[in-house]
């Protein structure tokens, strides 16, 4: 495989309770989701595909494009899993879901963060 057949999808993703991603009572997440296809549309059928196996909705697309290295250097914390995923894509083909951050993680986050707390 190469990584001409590799897409790079971020997005937002409703999650349902008992999804096996919701790991904190989310109502959504932030992720990205790396996986394999011959062409952009085959893609999206099997980005569709994952997001139903895995009890989620598609709310919001960011970034739908084909994984080009150069576009993943610039050794930032998301760029390193995702160019992670694609090696592990390269192995053996699976879809990975990489750098996501939920919507409870991200309201505690900015809970900690907010200054009129004190």
């Amino acid at each position: 495989m190469t990584t001409a057949n590799i897409w790079v999808i971020d997005h937002k993703a409703s999650l349902d309770k008992y999804s096996p991603m919701n790991m904190d009572d989310s109502s959504w997440l932030l992720g990205v989701c790396v996986l394999a296809a011959p062409d952009q549309d085959s893609a999206q059928s099997k980005f569709a595909q994952f997001l139903a196996s895995e009890t989620m909705t598609l709310l919001e697309l960011y970034e739908f494009s084909a994984y080009l290295p150069t576009d993943y250097a610039d050794g930032s914390e998301r760029s390193k899993q995702i160019n992670h995923a694609v090696a592990l894509i390269e192995d053996d083909g699976e879809t990975c879901y990489v750098y996501a951050q939920t919507s409870a993680a991200l309201a505690l986050i900015q809970a900690r963060n907010d200054p009129t707390d004190t």
